[in-house]
């Protein structure tokens, strides 16, 4: 199957559509992929699981991306600080147990700081300014995930995506399934199964390991991209 670059890198999110003209869920809320998930895992291939993020899920990134982009920066910093998607109202779903005044001191760091924050020239490097600005408050509540997914918003303002695959939670657990290697912070693109680099950028494989970890079997990754090019010839 042959997908156009639109498809493969997400290119809709820039392009200021909200939400994207291919997003089957016009209020932007996409379907639970996992109440779909009804045959036993080992009964998916990495294939299937690929068509099933791109038909149920990447919509719903997808949305919340494009408001980012479409925010100035500070009222970017202060909505991902502070937990809120791009609406400014609904609270982004990896923070709800994350106490209110947790996210309130990290607000309050990134915000006094937002001035570096966009000088910043790639992904890499706003990931590793806001790690360290809540490392030095520091809150014990917020972690990686937290991290990850404030300059996954913040950078989306700036045009800035990861080039790599971010590894924290559910997606090192789903890098761990695949049998990749899954103890350093990030995992390159050229070390990924072809399914998912050819077909997914970045930050959609962290959000596809994340969501699909307990449906992904390990598999010998050679075995992976021999059936792929197989299918795909």
């Amino acid at each position: 199957m042959e997908h156009s670059d639109m498809d493969i890198k997400t290119k809709c999110f820039r392009e200021r559509l909200n939400p994207p003209a291919t997003c089957p869920f016009p209020d932007g809320k996409a379907g639970l992929a996992c109440k779909k998930l009804k045959l036993p895992p080992s009964k998916y291939t990495l294939s299937e699981l690929v068509d099933i993020y791109l038909g149920d899920w990447r919509c719903h990134l997808c949305v919340w991306l494009t408001g980012f982009s479409t925010l100035d920066f500070h009222e970017a910093v202060k909505y991902a600080a502070d937990g809120r998607e791009s609406d400014g109202k609904l609270k982004i779903c990896h923070f709800k147990r994350i106490k209110i005044e947790d996210l309130a001191d990290g607000r309050i760091a990134l915000l006094k700081q937002q001035r570096k924050l966009s000088r910043c020239k790639s992904f890499d490097e706003l990931y590793e300014k806001i790690e360290n600005l809540i490392e030095s408050v520091p809150v014990s509540g917020l972690g990686p995930m937290y991290v990850y997914d404030v300059a996954l918003r913040i950078g989306a303002s700036k045009g800035l995506l990861p080039d790599r695959v971010y590894l924290q939670c559910g997606a090192r657990e789903g890098a761990r399934e695949l049998g990749l290697a899954h103890t350093s912070q990030t995992i390159a693109l050229a070390d990924l199964p072809l399914e998912l680099r050819r077909r997914l950028t970045a930050y959609e494989i962290e959000d596809f390991l994340c969501i699909f970890k307990k449906h992904l079997k390990k598999k010998p990754l050679q075995q992976i991209n021999e059936a792929y090019e197989y299918l795909s010839s």
